[in-house]
């Protein structure tokens, strides 16, 4: 390498990537996802917006925001220029709470993306199931689940680092035992490589089932006033309308759900890949921090950018933030006084 900034050490080239990515592009991404989300929470908050979705959303929102908010010490420390902590609180911190706080957030977030998916499956592909359930009760059982598997899955991380004091400050020293090679590779099982196999073969069906629900619309349809016995001709254009509204929104809905099932596994599956590299890598390899680096970055826009998703790819949304900051800063109109002459 020929470049003045990459003929460096194997230790200059590490800082100095570390430097780039978590010291300038993370710090972007993440505050792009912190300032998304806030702005899009009011809207998503907002009661009548569509129940039981809404509900996935905000929860979905405030887990992408919590994961951007304790990505913020991790950067700070893998962007200092010196390994080395200064007080033995925060070497504590990233020692035994950072690891299991971003594992729970993410895991969480991961969770609420395919309990989502499965009530679109629901929606589409069992129509009467869907709505003999109360639904509302069922989401939050579901969510309440996804928060127990994501605490529970995560807490080896709790325990599996340790603190040492060294010359200039405190070092965070990781135990690479057997057991904790095999966690790692079960952890990225279970919350990464299976709920995003199983997101898109729900989505594959979801789209399948959509394309059945329209052709059963278009079926139904009356095919002129006067020739349908038993239902009044001024009755047939606003079935019709409705019908082809409730079609429309949900289509808006699959595309939303599927887009963030996409980003999911772009985002993912490079940190999956090389989590288990790492686990086995015998000596350091700048080719591996490169890759770490940016399957970092990856994860960290896919978390960050799903009120990107909810801006481009449902219409209904879109609507609902406009009308929500315009209501929001109209101004107050003025009363009407009436005069008695």
């Amino acid at each position: 390498m020929d470049h003045p900034y990459l003929n460096v050490s194997d230790a200059e080239f590490t800082r100095r990537l570390h430097h780039v990515t978590y010291g300038v592009v993370a710090p972007l991404l993440v505050t792009s996802g912190i300032v998304g989300n806030l702005v899009f929470l009011p809207c998503l908050v907002a009661p009548q917006r569509w129940g039981v979705t809404r509900l996935f959303l905000v929860v979905l929102s405030s887990v992408d925001m919590s994961i951007m908010a304790g990505l913020i010490p991790t950067l700070v420390r893998l962007a200092a220029p010196t390994e080395t902590i200064d007080t033995e609180p925060l070497a504590t911190y990233a020692a035994h709470v950072e690891q299991w706080l971003l594992t729970t957030t993410m895991c969480a977030s991961v969770g609420v993306v395919l309990v989502l998916t499965v009530d679109r499956y629901t929606s589409v592909c069992r129509y009467v199931e869907f709505q003999r359930t109360q639904r509302r009760e069922q989401a939050r059982r579901r969510l309440v689940a996804v928060g127990v598997v994501s605490v529970v899955v995560s807490l080896p991380c709790l325990f599996n680092s340790s603190t040492k004091e060294v010359a200039g400050g405190w070092a965070v020293d990781h135990h690479r035992t057997g057991g904790w090679k095999g966690y790692i590779i079960f952890s990225e099982v279970v919350t990464r490589l299976a709920p995003m196999v199983a997101g898109l073969l729900l989505n594959w069906r979801i789209a399948l089932g959509f394309r059945e629900m329209v052709a059963r619309a278009e079926g139904r349809r009356p095919p002129g006033p006067g020739q349908q016995r038993g239902v009044s001709v001024a009755s047939m254009p606003s079935m019709a309308a409705m019908e082809e509204r409730a079609v429309s929104e949900e289509r808006q809905l699959i595309w939303l759900v599927a887009a963030i099932m996409v980003g999911l596994v772009l985002g993912m599956t490079p940190a999956a890949v090389t989590s288990c590299c790492l686990l086995y890598a015998e000596r350091p390899s700048r080719a591996l921090d490169v890759a770490t680096a940016l399957a970092n970055l990856l994860e960290i826009a896919n978390f960050s950018a799903n009120y990107l998703f909810y801006l481009f790819f449902n219409k209904r949304l879109r609507k609902s933030l406009i009308d929500f900051y315009r209501n929001l800063f109209a101004a107050p109109e003025k009363p009407v006084t009436i005069v008695n002459g």
